[in-house]
């Protein structure tokens, strides 16, 4: 259910709604450290930020949930 409302904020594609999927994200992530499932919430936060690499906004939000470093997209190369 997070994940529709989540997807349902970014979707809107307004920084105050970005902030609502970031907080909802937050509410995410400790669900899973609660059930010790740390790397499959990573999983889907890393998919989440490569889906919107072209959303500046929502990785400033998004930044609160793991920091600047986990929100940067790299290219990935073809070697």
């Amino acid at each position: 259910m997070l994940r529709t409302i989540i997807q349902f904020h970014i979707a809107a594609a307004k920084r105050t709604r970005y902030a609502k999927a970031a907080y909802y994200m937050c509410v995410m992530r400790d669900i899973y450290i609660y059930l010790q499932r740390e790397d499959d919430f990573r999983h889907y936060f890393r998919g989440v930020i490569m889906e919107n690499s072209r959303r500046p906004a929502l990785r400033d939000e998004m930044s609160i949930v793991y920091g600047k470093e986990a929100t940067g997209v790299k290219k990935q190369s073809g070697r």
